[in-house]
């Protein structure tokens, strides 16, 4: 039986971002940001005030990096406790196998029963076809007495069948359950691994998204009338 396996890749990527006044703000031309994450001599800096078109970008970025840290941290909690959930029902499986190897044990002495008394009744058959081609005076009683044992033979016979088609029967029904819990526990690690391994490519574009707006935003003055105009949609 295969064994259930996934893989648990921990998101251990810093999601926070420092949004504070996201831009340097200026109430005629421009003043420095209270707090900026690129140097005064970077590139970002020295490209001088935004345009309106670019404060427009750069605050659809900030709000969209929100937006999306928001929803990484959403996701990262039902994953952890369905990682959990699943490593908790593999543990099901363990008494399920005890179950199918118990009941493999008894169809297999079930079955050394069976054959042991076909050994017997090959004996009966010799002994009988003797009795039959026998001239002795007490031939004719010896197969009587065979004749008599036929039926408690056969009756014997039929219940050690009986028996192991029955043990038969259990062991199979025994590894359905088995094959079936199985089969849920890989699909639903397999569905796991596709969701865990989404959000790590989204915490890379997160990463991504952080160094795009660092690089073009974080340290770049605007002018108000400018975010006044787009937060009232111009």
């Amino acid at each position: 039986m295969p064994k259930s396996t996934y893989s648990k890749t921990v998101v251990t990527c810093a999601i926070a971002l420092l949004f504070s006044s996201a831009f340097a703000q200026s109430p005629s031309v421009a003043k420095p940001a209270a707090k900026a994450s690129v140097p005064a001599t970077s590139k970002a800096a020295s490209r001088g005030i935004m345009t309106r078109d670019e404060l427009r970008a750069c605050m659809k970025l900030q709000a969209d990096l929100k937006a999306f840290t928001l929803n990484i941290e959403q996701r990262k909690q039902p994953l952890e406790q369905e990682f959990a959930a699943i490593e908790a029902s593999k543990g099901e499986l363990g008494p399920l196998r005890s179950d199918v190897a118990a009941k493999r044990d008894l169809v297999m002495k079930a079955d050394a029963a069976v054959r042991a008394f076909a050994v017997r009744i090959e004996k009966w058959n010799d002994d009988i076809k003797e009795a039959e081609e026998s001239k002795m005076r007490g031939a004719d009683r010896q197969k009587k007495e065979l004749e008599r044992q036929r039926s408690s033979l056969d009756a014997e016979n039929k219940a050690l069948v009986d028996t192991r088609a029955q043990y038969l029967k259990h062991h199979e029904e025994a590894g359905a359950v088995l094959t079936e819990r199985a089969k849920r526990i890989d699909e639903a690690a397999a569905a796991w691994n596709k969701r865990n391994q989404q959000l790590i490519d989204d915490v890379d574009k997160l990463a991504d998204m952080q160094v795009d707006y660092g690089a073009d935003c974080s340290s770049r003055k605007f002018r108000e009338e400018d975010e006044a105009a787009i937060r009232q949609g111009k």
